[in-house]
């Protein structure tokens, strides 16, 4: 397969649908671009070889143009020199000049198209592979996006809601109980304060009867 044709193929393959058959598309896809990069390598080498074709070629056209003009000048002068023989060759030349300068300049046209058409392709080729490696990176960014949002489901997957929500409850029922028995101590304390306040309130009441009989048996006394 030629190399312009190669690289007509690779402009006109439709990636939405190479992507949608592909097992891998972004494996396809880097093979895409591999071997567009070295058919835009291969383009441009071919490119300069036509350019410079087509250059030497408009030199060629110059060179015969006045070769052309020199001989047609030589032939008037040697018809006025009356030396027909030598105007003969002189137009001789001329004739084969004029030949070659049509030979130059259908060459010259046929190879600036050709140049203008590998320009094309070539511009072709290279905006298809800046769409290739957009969809890579698309594709690429989709793929990694889609594999977190799996680790996550597989992590929120080993979770159980309803577990969790009974270790909550079993925190919040310890915590209450210890709150209670907070409470509870914080009573048991206040009583044990207000029995022993009483205890030497009926201490001293026992002292102060106990002193009072006493004075009352000593009075009698």
């Amino acid at each position: 397969m030629g190399l312009l044709q190669r690289i007509k193929d690779l402009v006109l393959a439709n990636l939405n649908d190479m992507v949608s058959r592909a097992e891998n598309p972004e494996v396809m896809l880097n093979h895409y671009i591999e071997e567009g990069r070295d058919g835009l390598k291969n383009l441009n080498l071919e490119l300069n070889r036509a350019v410079a074709d087509k250059l030497q070629l408009e030199e060629k056209i110059k060179e015969t143009e006045k070769a052309l003009t020199s001989w047609s000048r030589q032939a008037e002068v040697a018809v006025g020199q009356n030396r027909e023989e030598l105007a003969r060759a002189a137009l001789e030349r001329k004739y084969d000049a004029e030949k070659h300068l049509e030979s130059y300049r259908t060459q010259l046209s046929e190879q600036t198209q050709t140049v203008a058409e590998m320009r094309q392709n070539y511009d072709a080729l290279e905006k298809r592979l800046q769409e290739a490696k957009g969809k890579r990176d698309e594709l690429a960014m989709r793929q990694h996006r889609a594999e977190a949002q799996r680790r996550a489901n597989e992590v929120m997957g080993t979770l159980s809601t309803t577990d969790a929500f009974d270790n909550i409850g079993r925190m919040e029922d310890k915590v209450e109980r210890m709150e209670a028995e907070a409470k509870a101590a914080a009573v048991v304390n206040q009583d044990s304060v207000e029995e022993q306040l009483k205890s030497l309130e009926d201490q001293a009441k026992q002292s102060a009867v106990e002193a009072e009989l006493a004075r009352l048996k000593q009075t009698k006394g």
